[in-house]
């Protein structure tokens, strides 16, 4: 991206994600970074603060079903015929048919059905 005053191109001078809860509850995961201009002769890069921030939604990568996430975590792992938790910690409970898992970045609770698959 491009400073707006000078036409240099601006330097990363933060990044981080940002958690936002939308008008229906579910909770959006974004990737910002915060730019500014390093030209010490561009009245942007005098005042050494960011010119321009950049915020995109993060997408879940894992749409065919291989893996329950939230908030881009995942919680399980699922194959045809067994599942794997990355984190026991995140277990609420478990049944033969369900598990349900608690999102460590919003807290909210996940089901997953786990009937015909074991445990590995």
């Amino acid at each position: 991206m491009l400073c707006k005053h000078c036409k240099n191109e601006l330097a990363i001078s933060a990044s981080f994600t940002q958690a936002e809860t939308d008008a229906n509850g579910a909770t959006k995961i974004f990737s910002v970074v915060d730019l500014k201009c390093t030209d010490e002769n561009c009245p942007e890069g005098r005042r050494g603060l960011p010119a321009a921030r950049l915020k995109r939604l993060i997408v879940n990568s894992a749409p065919d079903g291989s893996a329950a996430s939230c908030c881009g975590v995942p919680l399980a792992y699922l194959a045809e015929d067994s599942y794997r938790l990355p984190d026991e910690a995140l277990l609420i409970s478990e049944s033969e048919t369900e598990l349900r898992l608690r999102c460590p970045g919003c807290a909210k609770e996940t089901r997953v059905n786990i009937e015909g698959r074991e445990k590995i």
